[in-house]
């Protein structure tokens, strides 16, 4: 893993330059790597924050609603490959990711188009959606796959 670093006095180290210095470390263990797979989620939440807190709404060179979207859920389930399932799942669903989308043959609402769901909130539905993929198909590729074979998940 290399880690862009800068030394300072306070660390132990001689101040040899006011450059960032890339060292080479190796993960030692699962609890380094548990370690840096939490600092780089909260850094990539951060990032997500100040986009979607910070964002001028006006600003049309800014990042669109739909990739805020995707970039949220895609903080959520963490893996690429699943992250990959749930976009093309939902995007079979709701080709816009519009959060007011009706399903006109049934009650089905929303982003993830759950049935019943009066929420108008993007993010608690996409919540409400991935948590009813984990808990009916355990991940987002078995509900995708799912719904290839049936049209529906």
């Amino acid at each position: 893993m290399l880690l862009a670093y800068r030394l300072r006095a306070k660390d132990g180290v001689k101040m040899l330059n006011s450059y960032t210095q890339v060292l080479s470390t190796k993960v030692r263990n699962l609890c380094d790597t548990l370690k840096s797979t939490l600092i780089i989620k909260c850094i990539c939440i951060g990032m997500l924050h100040s986009v979607l807190v910070n964002a001028p709404l006006y600003a049309s060179n800014n990042i669109n609603e739909i990739d805020k979207y995707k970039i949220y859920i895609h903080l959520k389930v963490m893996n690429y490959k699943e992250f990959i399932c749930i976009e093309k799942l939902w995007t079979r669903e709701n080709r816009l990711w519009d959060p007011y989308a009706k399903n006109p043959k049934s009650s089905a609402f929303g982003i993830p188009q759950l049935l019943k769901l009066k929420e108008t909130n993007p993010y608690v539905q996409m919540d409400l959606g991935y948590k009813y993929v984990v808990h009916r198909y355990k991940t987002p590729c078995k509900a995708y796959a799912y719904h290839l074979k049936t049209g529906h998940y």
